[in-house]
């Protein structure tokens, strides 16, 4: 079944592919994030955290229409001393690889949705090390031109779970500025 997915999602970016132009895009996402860390602790705790960190987007893009392609960022998660374990842990990182796509629901521009499917790597040097998992992410925003450049305006959520019943639930927003005919 997996093969099939991949070899669907491989004709859809080729058809993309020859529509679109291929472009890199940016943004910045500003977390407040639920981590409950499962099996990691010793009776399930949920801390609250914060977040912050980019995401780069090699994507094809139709500017102000759609946009489909590959995701790739990191998430710097704030513990502030606030973990299930000994003093020591230190701040983790959260890793994501995946597949995203942005709609314009209105022609040329304003409001926006975007979705998303990743696979994480979370890091926790001290706590947990390191745990695969996936994640999913829905989100909703408005993009402003301003000549050649556009200022999107986003909020998101985030549910990712990883391997010992770890999960984030994460609300995201972020800022992004695209530098239409330049990049």
């Amino acid at each position: 079944m997996k093969k099939v997915w991949v070899t669907c999602l491989c004709l859809l970016m080729s058809g993309t592919a020859w529509a679109y132009d291929f472009k890199i895009r940016a943004r910045e996402h500003f977390d407040t994030m639920k981590l409950t860390y499962g099996e990691a602790s010793s009776d399930n705790q949920t801390r609250n955290h914060s977040g912050i960190g980019p995401m780069l987007d090699f994507w094809f893009e139709e500017p102000f229409a759609n946009s489909f392609g590959f995701a790739y960022g990191m998430t710097y998660i704030n513990n502030n001393g606030e973990t299930p374990y000994a003093q020591g842990s230190r701040d983790t990182e959260m890793w994501t690889t995946g597949i995203e796509g942005k709609h314009f629901f209105i022609k040329d521009g304003g409001l926006f949705g975007r979705w998303a499917a990743s696979r994480q790597r979370l890091k926790s040097y001290d706590a947990f090390g390191e745990l695969k998992g996936t994640s999913g992410y829905l989100g909703v925003g408005w993009e402003f031109h301003l000549g050649k450049i556009g200022l999107a305006f986003e909020t998101g959520r985030v549910r990712a779970s990883f391997e010992r019943q770890i999960t984030i639930e994460s609300e995201s927003p972020s800022i992004g500025v695209h530098f239409y005919g330049y990049i």
